[in-house]
Protein backbone atom coordinates (compact mmCIF):
# COMPACT_ATOMS: atom_id res chain seq x y z
CA UNK A 1 0.00 0.00 0.00
CA UNK A 2 1.56 3.05 -1.13
CA UNK A 3 1.35 5.28 2.33
CA UNK A 4 2.01 8.74 0.86
CA UNK A 5 -0.67 8.46 -1.58
CA UNK A 6 -3.06 7.71 0.80
CA UNK A 7 -2.42 10.50 2.97
CA UNK A 8 -2.66 13.26 0.52
CA UNK A 9 -5.53 11.74 -1.10
CA UNK A 10 -7.16 11.63 2.53
CA UNK A 11 -6.51 15.66 2.95
CA UNK A 12 -7.52 16.80 -0.57
CA UNK A 13 -10.63 15.16 0.51
CA UNK A 14 -10.71 16.70 4.00
CA UNK A 15 -9.70 20.00 2.29
CA UNK A 16 -12.99 19.37 -0.33
CA UNK A 17 -15.22 18.87 2.25
CA UNK A 18 -14.01 21.83 4.53
CA UNK A 19 -14.27 24.35 1.29
CA UNK A 20 -18.02 22.53 0.61
CA UNK A 21 -19.04 23.60 3.46
CA UNK A 22 -18.09 26.93 3.60
CA UNK A 23 -19.58 27.40 0.07
CA UNK A 24 -22.95 26.24 0.98
CA UNK A 25 -23.18 28.42 4.11
CA UNK A 26 -24.95 31.55 3.36
CA UNK A 27 -24.77 34.03 6.44
CA UNK A 28 -26.39 36.86 6.37
CA UNK A 29 -27.22 39.18 9.27
CA UNK A 30 -30.56 40.76 9.66
CA UNK A 31 -31.13 41.36 12.69
CA UNK A 32 -29.48 44.95 13.83
CA UNK A 33 -30.37 43.96 17.21
CA UNK A 34 -30.61 47.26 19.68
CA UNK A 35 -29.35 48.34 23.08
CA UNK A 36 -30.85 47.54 26.11
CA UNK A 37 -33.61 49.69 27.84
CA UNK A 38 -31.95 52.02 30.65
CA UNK A 39 -34.84 53.72 33.37
CA UNK A 40 -32.37 56.53 35.56
CA UNK A 41 -34.57 58.14 38.18
CA UNK A 42 -32.89 61.25 39.19
CA UNK A 43 -33.93 64.09 41.67
CA UNK A 44 -34.09 67.57 40.75
CA UNK A 45 -30.96 69.30 42.87
CA UNK A 46 -29.54 72.75 43.15
CA UNK A 47 -25.82 74.08 42.20
CA UNK A 48 -23.98 74.94 44.69
CA UNK A 49 -23.38 78.51 45.37
CA UNK A 50 -19.87 79.56 44.56
CA UNK A 51 -18.20 83.15 45.49
CA UNK A 52 -15.16 84.06 42.98
CA UNK A 53 -12.84 86.94 43.76
CA UNK A 54 -9.96 87.81 41.67
CA UNK A 55 -6.96 85.34 40.95
CA UNK A 56 -5.56 85.05 37.83
CA UNK A 57 -4.57 82.06 35.57
CA UNK A 58 -1.51 80.00 36.37
CA UNK A 59 1.70 80.24 34.49
CA UNK A 60 2.17 77.05 32.35
CA UNK A 61 5.45 76.53 30.34
CA UNK A 62 5.50 73.59 28.06
CA UNK A 63 8.78 72.01 26.99
CA UNK A 64 8.02 69.67 23.71
CA UNK A 65 10.78 68.44 21.23
CA UNK A 66 10.58 69.61 17.52
CA UNK A 67 9.00 66.92 15.65
CA UNK A 68 9.37 65.66 12.03
CA UNK A 69 7.00 65.06 9.39
CA UNK A 70 7.44 61.97 7.57
CA UNK A 71 8.10 62.65 3.73
CA UNK A 72 5.78 61.77 1.16
CA UNK A 73 5.79 61.35 -2.45
CA UNK A 74 2.55 61.71 -4.14
CA UNK A 75 2.58 61.31 -8.10
CA UNK A 76 0.35 64.06 -9.65
CA UNK A 77 -1.31 64.22 -13.17
CA UNK A 78 0.57 66.89 -15.72
CA UNK A 79 -2.54 69.60 -16.51
CA UNK A 80 -2.18 72.14 -19.19
CA UNK A 81 -4.53 75.13 -19.27
CA UNK A 82 -4.95 77.70 -21.76
CA UNK A 83 -7.60 79.00 -24.08
CA UNK A 84 -7.90 79.10 -27.97
CA UNK A 85 -10.50 81.16 -30.52
CA UNK A 86 -13.53 78.75 -31.74
CA UNK A 87 -16.48 80.15 -33.49
CA UNK A 88 -19.82 78.56 -31.49
CA UNK A 89 -23.45 79.47 -32.55
CA UNK A 90 -24.94 81.33 -30.27
CA UNK A 91 -28.50 82.39 -29.99
CA UNK A 92 -29.49 86.21 -30.16
CA UNK A 93 -31.53 87.48 -27.10
CA UNK A 94 -33.62 90.44 -26.66
CA UNK A 95 -34.11 91.54 -22.76
CA UNK A 96 -37.30 93.45 -21.93
CA UNK A 97 -37.41 95.42 -18.07
CA UNK A 98 -41.29 94.34 -16.80
CA UNK A 99 -42.09 95.72 -12.78
CA UNK A 100 -43.49 92.58 -10.39
CA UNK A 101 -43.68 92.58 -6.65
CA UNK A 102 -41.39 90.44 -4.98
CA UNK A 103 -41.59 89.59 -1.40
CA UNK A 104 -39.96 91.86 1.54
CA UNK A 105 -38.27 90.95 4.73
CA UNK A 106 -38.14 93.48 7.67
CA UNK A 107 -36.50 92.07 10.75
CA UNK A 108 -36.84 94.32 13.42
CA UNK A 109 -33.74 93.71 16.94
CA UNK A 110 -35.91 93.83 20.16
CA UNK A 111 -34.38 96.40 22.70
CA UNK A 112 -31.95 94.24 25.13
CA UNK A 113 -32.57 95.72 28.62
CA UNK A 114 -29.54 95.43 31.10
CA UNK A 115 -29.60 92.29 33.56
CA UNK A 116 -29.32 92.85 37.12
CA UNK A 117 -26.32 90.88 38.39
CA UNK A 118 -27.24 88.48 41.20
CA UNK A 119 -25.09 88.14 44.94
CA UNK A 120 -24.21 91.03 46.96
CA UNK A 121 -23.14 93.05 44.26
CA UNK A 122 -24.01 97.00 44.67
CA UNK A 123 -24.63 99.89 42.12
CA UNK A 124 -22.43 103.05 42.08
CA UNK A 125 -24.67 105.84 42.61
Amino acid sequence: MNKPGVLIGGLIVVVLIVAAVFWAVDMDVTDSGELPKVDVDVKEGELPKVKVEGGELPKVDVKTEEGKLPEVKVDTVDVEVGEEEVDVTVPEVKMKEETVTVPTVDIEEPQAEEPEAAGDTKKDE
